[in-house]
C-alpha cells in the first residue's frame, strides 16, 4: 500500500483518497485490490471504485489464480466495511468479484456495460493475408500503391517521433469531436499528460504501437495501440 501511495503522488489523473487492500501469504503478495474512495455526487455517502474507473475498458483486482474466489470474498468483506457502497464498473466477465458473495447485509445490483470484442489472429502476417478474400487483398494492394504514389507514408512512433506523433493524435481526435460539438477525451490537459507519460513508458518496454499515416511532415491519421503478451489492445 505504501508503494501504491507513492505512485498516486506522481499521478496526474484521479480524485478522492487511495483505498487499497494487499493480501499476503507469509511474505508473498497474493492479491492487490487498488481502489479509491470518494463522496457520491457531493453527498455524505462513501463510494469505493476501482482505480481506472471511467478511463479503462476492463477493470479488476489482481489475485493469485488458485485462491482467487476465496481472496475476492475477503476483499469485498474488507472493502465493504469502509464505504456505503462499492461501485464495481467494467468488470471482466470472468472476474472473481462477479461470483464472490458481497458483504453481509448488502443489496446487489448488476447491469451490462460496454463489451470489448476480441479477434483471434493467425500466427503471422502471411497467414493473415491468405485468409482474406481475394478481392479485399487486391483492394489493399491497390490503395497502398496509390497512397505511396501520392506521397503518403506509413510510420510507427519511435523515441524521436513519439512526441510529435502523440500531439498529432490529440489534435486529430479533438478535431473530430469538436465537429460534433463535444469536448473529446483529450480536451483535458491532465488526460494528455497521463498519455504522454504512459506512452513513453510503454515505448521503453516495447509495448507501444502508435501508427501514423503522414504526407510529408503532416500526420493525417493515427492509430494508438499497445501490444503485450501476445495481445494487441486498441
Amino acid at each position: 500500500v505504501d508503494g501504491m501511495r507513492a505512485a498516486l503522488d506522481e499521478a496526474v489523473l484521479g480524485r478522492g483518497r487511495l483505498h487499497g487492500v494487499a493480501l499476503r501469504q507469509g511474505r508473498r503478495l497474493v492479491g492487490l485490490a487498488p481502489f479509491f474512495r470518494t463522496h457520491y455526487f457531493g453527498l455524505p455517502l462513501r463510494r469505493l471504485c476501482l482505480l481506472g474507473t471511467g478511463n479503462t475498458d476492463y477493470l479488476d483486482v489482481l489475485l493469485d489464480p488458485p485462491w482467487a474466489q476465496q481472496e475476492a470474498r475477503y476483499v469485498l468483506a474488507e472493502l465493504g466495511s469502509g464505504a456505503h457502497f462499492l461501485d464495481l464498473q467494467q468488470l471482466r466477465p470472468e472476474s472473481p468479484l462477479l461470483s464472490a458473495a458481497g458483504p453481509s447485509g448488502c443489496a446487489e445490483h448488476r447491469f451490462v456495460q460496454e463489451v470489448c470484442p476480441a479477434l483471434d489472429l493467425p500466427p503471422d502476417v502471411s497467414a493473415f493475408q491468405a485468409a482474406l478474400p481475394a478481392r479485399l487483398r487486391g483492394n489493399l494492394r491497390y490503395y497502398r500503391r496509390r497512397l505511396e504514389r501520392e506521397g503518403y507514408v506509413l510510420d510507427t512512433a519511435r523515441e524521436d517521433t513519439l512526441n510529435p506523433y502523440l500531439e498529432a493524435l490529440f489534435d486529430l481526435h479533438q478535431a473530430r469531436w469538436k465537429r460534433r460539438r463535444l469536448p473529446g477525451v483529450f480536451a483535458s490537459g491532465k488526460v494528455r499528460s497521463f498519455h504522454r507519460a504512459a506512452a513513453a513508458g510503454f515505448l521503453r518496454r516495447g509495448w507501444l504501437r502508435l501508427h501514423v499515416l503522414r504526407r510529408g511532415e503532416t500526420v493525417v491519421a493515427a492509430l494508438y495501440c499497445f501490444t503485450c503478451r501476445g495481445r494487441t489492445y486498441y
